[in-house]
């Protein structure tokens, strides 16, 4: 009976994965199910906008992979189709989602009839709860980017003063949310920040935050009509968060578990999305040149100050350092049980 138990915990667990396929970024793409021990489409049957069960599948799809709010979805028309798959399978069909679920295979779901092969299911969301601070000088100042509809944009500064305290405010909700300790000073661009090259969008204005927000799209924000290139919004805070790597509870240049040290506290990095890219880029941001192997999980033990928490890189493709790959908003409510560890190239020729 144990034995029996012991078996069928991982199957369970496995099917619930779900994860949307076909460009470096985890908030859109094919959707993709795991099942039986490997990767299936989702049919397109029954995913539609006339009753509106796009929104409510896309929903609970968008909402349990962390990326925010759904903002389209429906049959594939071509697109991403890279990496392919050798033989693909189906393994859900006429998905009827309520929108509450917590989890797509939660939803009803009849077996898979006929499928043509191009008619597989492809999700975007928003993932508009992520912004960020981008600078030279690390992810706790510089000019305040939020992520939507699939891209990163600006805050324009119309409201954004310290007249009424609404500077203050704001910076608040932006600085706790990231983890950056608390806000020092915020407001008008005045040439400052602004390489590398600026979006051409801007996504907030008149923003007005109470300063208990948790998030900044929590807050007030009037869509924007008006604002001139160079009238973003810049943001300083008082916290620091350092890429470093721990090797069995020393400090390593160039070999070790990946760890963010933050003004909270330890943050590793979680194994379940680490890849050669992205362990190119932490060696490169240390000065460790590019990754020569990714071990083995467990192969450095994390020793020292405890964990508060792992967080996966999820990387939108514009990021120069990896902090900026890491949603630290959603991090509080991010769960992984490995941590990403690398041996950099200087490591062994140095």
């Amino acid at each position: 009976m144990w034995l029996l138990l012991f078996y069928l915990v991982p199957a369970v667990q496995a099917q619930n994965r779900i994860a949307l396929k076909g460009l470096d970024d985890p908030c859109q793409g094919r959707l993709e199910v795991h099942n039986a021990g490997e990767w299936g489409l989702v049919c397109s049957n029954g995913w539609n906008s006339e009753n509106g069960q796009d929104e409510k599948n896309g929903e609970v799809v968008c909402r349990s992979l962390g990326c925010g709010k759904h903002a389209k979805s429906g049959h594939n028309k071509g697109r991403y189709k890279h990496p392919s798959q050798t033989k693909p399978k189906f393994w859900m069909d006429e998905v009827k989602c309520s929108g509450t679920e917590k989890n797509l295979w939660d939803c009803k779901k009849p077996s898979v009839t006929h499928c043509e092969a191009d008619n597989y299911v492809v999700v975007e969301c928003s993932a508009q709860n992520r912004i960020a601070l981008r600078g030279p000088d690390g992810p706790c100042q510089g000019r305040l980017e939020v992520h939507n509809a699939g891209g990163w944009g600006l805050v324009c500064y119309h409201g954004w003063n310290s007249e009424n305290g609404q500077d203050r405010k704001n910076g608040e909700v932006v600085c706790r949310s990231l983890g950056c300790g608390q806000h020092v000073e915020s407001g008008h661009n005045k040439d400052s920040y602004s390489h590398p090259p600026l979006p051409t969008k801007f996504w907030m204005d008149e923003v007005k935050c109470s300063g208990t927000e948790n998030n900044l799209w929590d807050c007030k924000k009037p869509r924007v009509t008006h604002c001139e290139t160079d009238n973003y919004v810049t943001v300083k805070c008082s916290g620091s968060i350092e890429l470093s790597l721990n090797r069995n509870g020393k400090m390593d240049e160039c070999a070790g578990v990946v760890q963010f040290n933050t003004t909270n506290g330890y943050v590793s990095v979680c194994d379940d999305e680490w890849n050669k890219a992205k362990a190119d880029m932490v060696c490169k941001e240390l000065k460790c040149g590019t990754h020569h192997k990714i071990p083995q999980s467990g192969t450095f033990q994390r020793v020292g100050e405890q964990i508060s928490l792992t967080v996966p890189l999820r990387c939108t493709g514009n990021e120069d350092f990896s902090w900026q790959c890491v949603d630290w908003v959603q991090a509080k409510s991010s769960k992984c049980s490995q941590e990403a560890s690398v041996i950099c190239s200087s490591k062994i020729t140095g």
